[in-house]
């Protein structure tokens, strides 16, 4: 039994260290990445996008022409508003930018809170963790296993594998944004995909409270906000369901005094105030589409160039 105990002390001993070690390290490391918090902090942007996988398949920070202003891409999947406010708080902390532009997605604030990726958190301290994981414990469904997870066993792959993993990882982003290949799908398949039902029919208070404490937090820091939908394929909008959470959530917006900028198909079936901006997107070309939500690499390329005039002069 003596023997037991020495070899468990010997392992919670080895892996507090390892844990501590990756805690410390990870963000040095990270200092030189094309992606993640740690680069933007240290590099700095005038214009930040923030959102989910929509905006990192969406968005190309490389042919964005904005002048002589930058830009940068923190995209998570499923990245919700909760999850945001506590990253940019932290942000900006350590720099400062002009302009903050969220991914308006309906479906991610109907949702409750939730950690989707993992990667959110890998070069960030146990106090960031820490809070991540109170507010989903608090209005979401986590326990502290999901603790457990989130600090000993989350992207160790990448910590132990970074020498080999960095230079192939770095060379699929700039500046955050995804620059490799996503294919295009064709019309039968897009007609036979499956309709994303994880989603409520209401929008979720713990994120509508969110994007309320971000509009804030810009506020106190001399920060523009803008939101702004990514295209979604014609299948979407016809459900109905989006458009009805699009509705509420422009309603929500209404009286905000930040920018929208929403896709023509969107300001077609919604009742959309007189000032949001409409961009042109043709939500029947299958082939801009690499699923239902997400745009193809050459969806990205027409989105980006589309989105040029609305930023020139920002």
């Amino acid at each position: 039994m003596k023997r037991i105990m020495q070899i468990l002390a010997v392992a919670i001993a080895i892996s507090s260290c390892l844990i501590m070690t990756r805690r410390v390290l990870t963000p040095v490391l990270m200092k030189n990445s094309n992606y993640g918090i740690t680069s933007l902090e240290q590099n700095g942007t005038d214009i930040l996008f923030i959102g989910s996988s929509l905006f990192r398949q969406g968005i190309d920070t490389k042919n964005l022409s904005t002048g002589q202003k930058s830009t940068y891409l923190l995209a998570y999947n499923g990245f919700q508003p909760f999850a945001e406010y506590i990253t940019l708080k932290e942000v900006f902390k350590h720099t400062s930018i002009k302009c903050l532009v969220i991914d308006m997605d309906p479906y991610i604030v109907s949702r409750e809170a939730k950690l989707s990726d993992a990667r959110l958190f890998q070069d960030q301290s146990f106090g960031f963790i820490y809070e991540l994981f109170s507010q989903i414990h608090k209005h979401g469904s986590a326990d502290y296993y999901d603790l457990f997870e989130m600090i000993v066993q989350s992207n160790n792959e990448t910590f132990f594998t970074w020498p080999l993993s960095y230079p192939f990882i770095n060379e699929r982003y700039y500046r955050g944004s995804k620059i490799g290949e996503s294919a295009s799908s064709t019309a039968e398949q897009l007609n036979n995909a499956e309709l994303d039902k994880n989603h409520e029919s209401e929008l979720s208070s713990i994120q509508i409270s969110a994007l309320e404490n971000i509009i804030e937090l810009c506020r106190e820091n001399n920060v523009e906000v803008i939101f702004l939908e990514a295209p979604k394929y014609k299948r979407v909008y016809e459900n109905g369901t989006y458009s009805n959470l699009m509705q509420t959530y422009l309603q929500f917006l209404q009286d905000k005094n930040t920018r929208i900028i929403i896709s023509n198909t969107t300001a077609e079936a919604c009742s959309a105030p007189s000032y949001v901006e409409v961009y042109e997107f043709d939500s029947s070309d299958a082939s801009l589409f690499n699923d239902l939500n997400h745009i193809s690499s050459a969806g990205r390329n027409t989105f980006t160039q589309t989105l040029m005039p609305f930023f020139n002069n920002n």
